[in-house]
């Protein structure tokens, strides 16, 4: 028998969130299920862009969920902000998506992630949780927007990348595919049935194929080129 002389891993931290919201009812419940989230530790919940910004002034937090449609300081202008001066915090846009013009506006202030308030719970904080270690998540609706854009404005680059799309061969489509969903390797390798390192060499494979530098540049571009499969 083997005896191991590590102790008890530490329990991972908790990542720290601040919600602005200014619908109180939306804002309420939000808090209400995140607080005691073992994922999650909620350090302020407030009603405005500019509460955000003096709430940050005295807190440290990991991540902001933000949304957009606010009286005084939209969402765009606090994300803005919010990364100008604090730009190790990953701001994550949540909202109905309205205004369809809010999206390109929060991309170009750099939101990391577009969740709406349809998702279930579940789904948003798993979204949250993928946007933190560095994948760009959208919900249904934002990627809606996106591609219905790019397909009717196409510029040469996104053609340009929409062809390299079309002569990647099926194992490596199928892997994007899975990829721009915002699943991570492990889960890639589970649904399609694949080691864990061959699933790694794929997606290596479609950076060097398409030029892009990271797994959040890949899913956004291949959402504007207008990806289908």
């Amino acid at each position: 028998m083997t005896t191991s002389n590590e102790g008890p891993k530490p329990a991972p931290e908790r990542l720290r969130l601040i919600l602005v919201d200014d619908d109180e009812v939306v804002l309420e419940a939000l808090a209400e299920l995140f607080e005691g989230h073992p994922d999650f530790s909620l350090v302020k919940a407030v009603d405005s862009g500019v509460g955000a910004l003096q709430a940050l002034t005295d807190v440290q937090v990991d991540m902001a969920l933000i949304d957009v449609d606010m009286p005084g300081l939209d969402g765009i202008e606090t994300t803005r902000r919010i990364r100008k001066l604090l730009p190790e915090v990953t701001v994550v846009i949540y909202t109905n998506f309205e205004h369809e013009g809010s999206l390109d506006r929060a991309i170009s202030v750099g939101a990391r992630g577009f969740l709406t308030k349809d998702m279930p719970f579940d789904a948003l904080t798993y979204g949250l949780k993928q946007i933190h270690a560095g994948t760009f998540v959208m919900g249904t609706r934002p990627m809606e927007i996106l591609v219905d854009f790019f397909s009717n404005h196409p510029g040469k680059a996104e053609l340009d990348f929409r062809q390299g799309l079309d002569q990647l061969p099926e194992h490596l489509m199928t892997v994007l595919d899975e990829l721009i969903k915002g699943h991570p390797n492990k889960v890639i390798a589970d649904r399609l049935g694949l080691a864990d390192i061959t699933v790694r060499g794929y997606v290596s494979n479609l950076l060097s194929r398409t030029g892009c530098k990271n797994r959040a540049e890949l899913a956004s571009r291949a959402a504007r080129a207008v990806y289908r499969r």
